[in-house]
């Protein structure tokens, strides 16, 4: 006889579908095996009349769910996929997971964790390939409920994802979907752009039913390798630059490759793997996560005339989201060479403006921000263009506008070194930064070096733009500011300008002529001071000889940076040129001895030769002064060069030191170079090996990175 109650059954519940009574699998003493033997298993439950065993790792905290468990016998290395689906009317919200021993809730005994989005009740657990033995399968709920539901197991001995003749599909509709897998056992048949190279990958089939924005996260779950995923859109096995979507390498966690807008239909991807930066394995088992979101739509403001009007708040941001793939490259602004969007924005009132654009993960893009001002949105003139912001590949860009004023501006969002992308913009807006006192010449700050070294601080944070003709790109807005510096004697005097921490600033200095503040002309520029290029937070030169009068200093920056900065200036007596600034007075420099030390000073030399250090241009001694020193090897020797600078007329220097030889012409020939070195900072010494350095007579030359210059010891030996 059927049941029509839970009473009519003397064990577990009636099913009133079909009026039998049916097992209640409610504890590991009393799992359900499912019979796989044909690869599927479908069973139907309630648990309603189960207990609560246990806490599933990826409900939600606090949820006390009742829950069934069932037993997985698997003969064969094979795709495991569970769904849980309810039946109508109940209240159950599915979990699942997949265990190695029934009763330990300990996450690394788990082999992968499932539950059901907000917009949808059906959960699938899908693990792209799972060793032969016995597994534990848990049904529990979210929260409280309990209730009836239809679950289905499926196995596939052949769909392990392998390569592209048998990868693993996976349908991306409206929730996200976790695979596990490991690709250690499997061959290496692919790679992508940012690494895979000799490390055995996992291939799977991407059926998208619509167009969507899609996050693919690839998680190491042991082996200390590295993640590799990339997205191929055609063919499986096509491997051209043009047939990826999105390449991602998760060096020091996941790999996440955001894809803006993956249109419906076909794609495939493939897991990976690289060498970590402290171990040698390339492959090993992985969590991949699917997450379906919102696509990104194809641009709308792709010129002035269609430009996206953005509502900023007196205080607070706003978010949007853009893809350059698909612009016209319209812009060629800040270094901007790729295809580009615009943005408008009104401001009733003067306000600090920060802007970033974010690449979205895995992407390319270089993103570079430069704003235009009202009525020049399409203006290609420097003077146009307030701020400009570049970032790293695949990072992020900051434009910060401290003090913008009232008015329309237009944000254009470009790509440098012609990259194109998907990319997500803030814009924050607050009270603005008031200008400094010492913006424009009526009010310059005052400073005397009557008594000595003196430092101040300072900032152009908030400044305007009154003098370009040393900062780069010339024409550029750069915030200035300017103080007067009062030598009352002839004397020597170094400069340096240094970033504070934190601050954006790429210092240069121009020094007028007294009376000259507000001048803008080349003649009336007595000196151009810009940033050592591996230093670009600092600037240090020294004028040997500076006749008494008050100078006026401006502090700018390059590229349009801005920042807060400490200015230090230094007397000392006139210095004289040396007799060593070229190779004409070799004759008159002194020579040097193996092992003994000599005395020198780059400060009054001219800017006469360079190395060739390999360095970042301006590095290699390009513009500072230099002297030249002679020294004979009457036999195959090895030799290292050492200058140190001097523990107080050497702090603003860098020194660049190299060895030419062995003809007398190799003197001012930089090709003649047998070694070159430039110090790592600034006061610091540098050394140059040069091992079996055949007889003969060789010069030293002693240099600086960027401007800098100063007293010194050099030792041969």
């Amino acid at each position: 006889m059927g049941c029509l109650s839970a009473k009519d059954c003397s064990i577990g519940y009636c099913d009133t579908t079909t009026m039998t009574c049916a097992h209640v699998p409610d504890s590991c003493a009393s799992a359900a095996a499912l019979d796989l033997s044909f690869g599927m298993a479908e069973v139907q439950g309630d648990t309603t009349y189960a207990d609560d065993d246990t806490t599933l790792s990826c409900a939600l905290p606090g949820s006390e769910g009742r829950d069934v468990v069932y037993v997985v016998s698997l003969a064969t290395r094979s795709s495991f996929e569970a769904i849980a689906v309810p039946k109508p009317g109940s209240a159950l919200k599915p979990v699942l997971q997949l265990r190695r021993v029934c009763n330990n809730a300990d996450n690394a005994l788990s082999l992968a964790c499932a539950y059901a989005t907000t917009n949808t009740s059906t959960t699938r657990l899908s693990i792209d390939s799972v060793d032969p033995g016995t597994y534990f399968l848990w049904l529990d709920s979210e929260g409280s409920e309990a209730g009836a539901y239809t679950l289905t197991v499926k196995l596939d001995p052949a769909a392990i994802g392998e390569s592209c003749a048998t990868p693993r599909t996976v349908l991306v509709a409206d929730n996200p979907v976790e695979l596990t897998g490991d690709t250690g056992p499997l061959t290496d048949d692919a790679f992508g752009t940012c690494g895979g190279q000799g490390a055995g990958d996992a291939v799977f089939r991407l059926e998208n039913v619509a167009a969507r924005r899609v996050r693919f996260e690839v998680s190491a779950v042991e082996g200390g390798w590295a993640p590799v995923v990339y997205l191929r859109s055609g063919a499986c096995d096509d491997a051209t630059r043009a047939n990826q979507l999105g390449c991602a390498l998760g060096t020091s966690g996941p790999a996440v490759l955001d894809i803006p807008r993956l249109e419906a239909g076909r794609s495939f991807v493939v897991v990976d793997g690289a060498a970590h930066m402290s171990a040698g394995a390339k492959a090993g088992k992985f969590r991949l996560r699917v997450v379906p979101l919102e696509a990104i739509g194809p641009p709308t403001n792709d010129g002035c005339s269609a430009a996206a009007a953005l509502t900023l708040p007196l205080t607070g941001q706003v978010t949007a989201q853009g893809d350059t793939s698909n612009a016209l490259n319209d812009a060629l602004g800040c270094n901007g060479s790729g295809n580009d969007l615009v943005y408008s924005f009104d401001l009733p009132q003067a306000r600090q403006v920060v802007v970033r654009a974010v690449a979205l993960s895995g992407s390319s893009f270089r993103p570079s921000l430069y704003l235009r001002r009202s009525g020049k949105c399409d203006s290609e003139m420097l003077a146009d263009q307030v701020g400009c912001a570049v970032g790293n590949v695949g990072g992020s860009a900051t434009l910060s506008l401290p003090n913008l004023a009232a008015g329309t501006w237009y944000l254009w969002v470009d790509g440098a070194s012609a990259t194109s992308g998907p990319f997500d913009l803030v814009v924050e807006t607050a009270a603005p930064v008031p200008s400094p006192a010492n913006d424009t010449c009526v009010g310059m700050q005052s400073v005397s070096v009557a008594s000595g070294p003196v430092t101040v601080n300072g900032t152009t944070l908030g400044a305007g733009d009154d003098t370009s003709s040393c900062q780069y790109p010339e024409g550029l807005f750069s915030p200035d500011v300017v103080y007067n510096v009062s030598v009352p004697t002839r004397r020597s005097l170094g400069i340096e300008v240094k970033a504070l921490a934190g601050s954006s600033l790429r210092p240069v200095v121009t020094l007028r002529a007294p009376g000259q503040c507000d001048s803008t002309s080349m003649g009336t520029e007595l000196y151009c001071g810009w940033n050592d290029s591996q230093f670009v937070d600092r600037v240090a030169f020294t004028l040997p000889d500076v006749p008494a009068g008050d100078y006026p200093v401006w502090v700018d920056g390059d590229v349009g940076s801005q920042g807060p900065f400490t200015l230090r200036l230094t007397p000392g007596p006139v210095i004289s040129p040396p007799a060593n600034d070229d190779c004409s007075s070799i004759a008159m420099a002194p020579a040097l001895t193996l092992g003994n030390a000599v005395i020198g000073d780059t400060r009054g030399a001219a800017p006469t030769t360079q190395g060739m250090c390999a360095m970042p241009a301006g590095s290699n001694g390009e513009a500072a002064p230099d002297v030249v020193y002679k020294f004979v090897l009457t036999q195959a020797k090895s030799v290292v060069v050492t200058v140190t600078p001097d523990a107080n007329d050497g702090q603003l220097f860098r020194p660049v030191v190299y060895v030419r030889g062995n003809f007398n012409a190799s003197c001012a020939d930089p090709q003649a170079v047998k070694g070159c070195s430039a110090a790592t900072a600034y006061g610091s010494a540098a050394t140059v090996s040069l091992p079996n350095l055949p007889a003969g007579t060789y010069f030293v030359w002693v240099d600086g990175a960027g401007l800098s210059s100063g007293k010194f010891s050099l030792k041969v030996q």
